[in-house]
């Protein structure tokens, strides 16, 4: 019932956006698969039917996200090494949580040699890429992490050399991918 409510909403909030911006015809709108959209979606094929405004028989007039798609399959993909990506995030978080930690940390890449323009950022489940820049600016960071590490004895979720390989083999993987689309 709430969900049929929340879907009526979308579809006249959907409906109020296409008459105020005077589109007269409609051939395709892309939303995720939540049964709310799909109830809004419906709201406004009816509408738009007594209008006429349906390009195609309304036969296109809902499409899944594709961004939305592509965030589902990276996240299982990632799945299959969690525990470094795990590991890496709450490094992060770790680090984050702490200005004065992360200065610490920025010195010991500047010391490296590493460029810190790259600024250290957490993975959000709804940024299909997000995983992978994550993981992508930390990999620069790594010799910094080491180096705190070892003056900081923070080793508690830093990743051995085994699972820093197999996340740099994540990597490379999710870039191959993403260059795909």
């Amino acid at each position: 019932m709430i969900s049929a409510q929340i879907g009526e909403s979308i579809g006249q909030a959907l409906e109020k956006c296409i008459r105020d911006r005077g589109i007269e015809r409609v051939f395709t709108i892309a939303l995720s698969n939540a049964s709310s959209n799909s109830v809004g979606i419906e709201f406004l094929r009816n509408k738009l039917n007594h209008r006429n405004a349906c390009v195609v028989n309304e036969k296109y007039m809902h499409t899944r996200c594709v961004a939305r798609i592509i965030n589902l399959i990276m996240q299982e993909g990632v799945k299959y090494d969690s525990t470094s990506v795990d590991r890496v995030r709450a490094a992060l978080r770790y680090m984050r949580a702490s200005p004065s930690r992360m200065k610490k940390l920025y010195n010991w890449a500047k010391e490296e040699m590493i460029d810190t323009n790259a600024h250290l950022c957490l993975d959000l489940p709804t940024r299909w890429n997000s995983t992978y820049r994550m993981l992508k600016v930390a990999e620069k960071y790594e010799l910094a992490y080491d180096s705190y590490a070892c003056v900081d004895h923070i080793h508690f979720f830093l990743t051995s050399q085994l699972e820093m390989e197999s996340l740099h083999l994540v990597i490379e993987q999710m870039f191959e991918e993403l260059q795909n689309f």
